[in-house]
C-alpha cells in the first residue's frame, strides 16, 4: 500500500524534520542503559520510538503521511520495496517486524532481557537504511551511530517553536468566525466563576479551557493558521510566546496554557480540588490579555477583555 500524501510548509517541514532526528538520537541513546538496568519495557519503546522518530524524517521529506502506526508501518514497506533486491530489502522488513514485537513488549512485558537485545540489534540495520535516506542537510553528513555519540547524551529540546499549518478562509466567512469565537469566549469566561461557586469544578475549568481556545482561535483566523485540533491551538500559542519581548514574558504565556490543559484535563480526570482550579483559572488571566490584545479594534470595539465579558454578560445582551 503506497503511503498516504500530506504536504507541510518547508519552514515547518524543515522544523519537525530536525526534531525527529534529535528525538531519534536521544532515544537511541538510552536503549544501552535501560537493558542494563533492566528496564525492558523502556529499552524496548525507545528502540521502537528511534524507528518511528527515523522513519518520521524520512516520510516528512517525501511528502508522506506519518501521524500513525499504520503510516508508520506503510513509509517503512516503502523504504523496503525501494531496495535494489530482497537480500537488501529482508533487514529493513525484519526490522519492522522487530520494532513492532518491541512496542506490544511495552505493553506485555513478554521479552526478557536477552531477547529484547536481541530485538534492538536486529532494527539497527533498518535505522542505517532510514538514516542514508535523509540529505547530509539535516544529518551533516555523519553516520547514525556519529549522531547518536553527538546527540544522545544531550537533553533535548522539545520547545522548539513549530510554525502552525496554514488555513485560508473567504473574509466574510473569517470575519463571521471571529465574531462567534469572541462571543463564546466571553459566554466562557462569564460562567467560570459562577460554576466555581456552584462547586462544579469540571465546567469551571472546561469554560477557562474553552475561553483560551476559542481566544486562540480568533488569533490563528486572522493570520491564516490552522486552528482546529488540540495540537494546532497548542503550536499557536507557542509562537505568540515567542513574539513576546523578554524570556519572562514568554515564560508567563507558557505558564498559562499549562494552567489551561491542566483544568482540560481536570475535566476528564476530575483530578483538581477547587483550590487549583481557582488557582489555574487565576493563571490564564493574562495569557487571555495577552490573546486578546492581538485582536483588532475592529473586532473589539478596542475594549478590554474584561469589558467585552461584562459587556457580553449584562441584561440587555442576553
Amino acid at each position: 500500500m503506497p503511503p498516504r500524501p500530506r504536504r507541510e510548509a518547508p519552514a515547518r517541514r524543515d522544523t519537525r524534520i530536525h526534531k525527529h532526528l534529535q528525538i531519534a538520537a536521544e532515544y537511541w541513546g538510552k536503549c544501552p542503559r535501560y537493558l542494563a538496568e533492566g528496564d525492558l519495557r523502556q529499552a524496548g519503546e525507545k528502540g521502537g520510538g528511534t524507528v518511528a522518530h527515523l522513519t518520521k524524517a524520512v516520510a516528512i521529506l517525501r511528502g508522506w503521511e506519518h501521524y500513525d502506526h499504520v503510516a508508520i508501518w506503510e513509509a517503512v514497506q516503502a523504504v523496503a520495496d525501494e531496495m535494489p533486491d530482497a537480500e537488501t530489502a529482508e533487514p529493513v522488513r525484519r526490522g519492522l517486524a522487530a520494532a513492532t514485537s518491541l512496542y506490544a513488549h511495552c505493553y506485555d512485558g513478554h521479552l526478557e532481557q536477552n531477547h529484547t537485545a536481541f530485538i534492538l540489534e536486529t532494527i539497527a540495520p533498518m535505522l542505517d537504511v532510514l538514516w542514508e535516506r535523509i540529505p547530509a542537510e539535516y544529518t551533516g553528513g555523519v553516520s547514525f551511530a556519529q549522531w547518536v555519540e553527538h546527540f544522545g547524551a544531550r537533553p533535548i529540546n522539545l520547545e522548539v517553536t513549530m510554525p502552525p499549518r496554514t488555513r485560508r478562509e473567504a473574509p466574510d466567512r473569517r470575519d463571521a468566525r471571529i465574531h462567534k469565537h469572541l462571543e463564546i469566549a466571553a459566554e466562557y469566561w462569564a460562567k467560570c466563576p459562577l460554576y466555581l461557586d456552584a462547586g462544579d469544578l469540571r465546567q469551571a475549568g472546561e469554560k477557562g479551557w474553552g475561553t483560551v481556545a476559542q481566544l486562540t482561535k480568533v488569533v490563528a483566523t486572522l493570520r491564516g493558521w490552522e486552528h482546529f485540533d488540540h495540537v494546532a491551538i497548542k503550536e499557536a500559542v507557542l509562537v505568540v510566546a515567542s513574539e513576546m519581548p523578554d524570556t519572562a514574558a514568554t515564560q508567563q504565556v507558557r505558564h498559562g496554557f499549562n494552567a489551561a490543559e491542566s483544568l482540560h484535563g481536570n475535566f476528564y480526570e476530575s483530578h483538581l480540588d477547587h483550590e487549583h482550579i481557582a488557582f489555574n483559572l487565576a493563571a490564564i488571566t493574562e495569557l487571555l490579555d495577552t490573546l486578546w490584545e492581538r485582536i483588532p479594534a475592529e473586532y473589539t470595539g478596542g475594549v478590554s477583555f474584561a469589558e467585552w465579558v461584562d459587556a457580553a454578560a449584562s441584561p440587555g445582551n442576553q
